[in-house]
């Protein structure tokens, strides 16, 4: 990263040319109880908003167990829906997924990296179309969601449409049986006929 973006990354999350100050103090082993060195930070933050400090402790079993803070937009136990966003529209749809490694069914991330910042991590891309199948005591009972939308056009009001009803996971059923068939047809069957 060069300066000039380290610089814009600062002023995106209000640190650059902040008011803010800070003093610390490190106690090297030979005087603290647990003969261990120790660094403790006053950072002069505020208590609330983007620009704060936030406590964190990573914990892998067996590998790591470490404590610490950052400043975050974004607190800790944030859902994945608060924090990622879509990057083909402004609008703010909470998108549920990730990658396949982290054991997520519904995969979606970036294809580029880029910073979690006060707009979220703008996912460009995932799931296109999800279909779920379950039986029931008449058959089969399928869901499914086609999860952009029903146009491409990003002027039109059906460019996020499906996005939306996604994020709320609300699903369509599909019809199946012949009378759900029927009731759902939407115009007169089309019969193609090999010439």
């Amino acid at each position: 990263m060069n300066l000039a973006d380290a610089a814009q990354a600062l002023r995106d999350v209000g640190l650059l040319d902040s008011p803010l100050d800070s003093n610390a103090w490190a106690f090297g082993k030979d005087v603290t109880g647990n003969r261990s060195g120790m660094l403790l930070g006053n950072p002069h933050f505020p208590w609330s908003g983007p620009n704060r400090f936030y406590e964190m402790h990573l914990t892998i079993p067996g590998q790591m167990d470490v404590m610490g803070r950052g400043i975050g937009t974004y607190t800790l136990d944030a859902t994945l829906g608060s924090v990622q966003r879509p990057a083909i529209t402004e609008e703010a749809i909470a998108l549920h997924g990730g990658e396949e490694f982290e054991g997520v069914l519904n995969n979606l991330g970036r294809q580029e990296p880029a910073p979690i910042n006060k707009a979220g991590l703008r996912i460009d891309y995932g799931t296109s179309c999800v279909q779920t199948v379950t039986f029931d005591a008449k058959g089969p009972v399928a869901q499914a969601i086609l999860t952009y939308g029903q146009s491409t056009n990003p002027a039109s009001p059906h460019a996020n449409d499906q996005m939306r009803e996604f994020s709320a996971k609300r699903w369509h059923t599909l019809p199946f049986h012949r009378d759900d068939v029927v009731k759902a047809r939407v115009g007169d069957p089309l019969r193609l006929v090999r010439p």
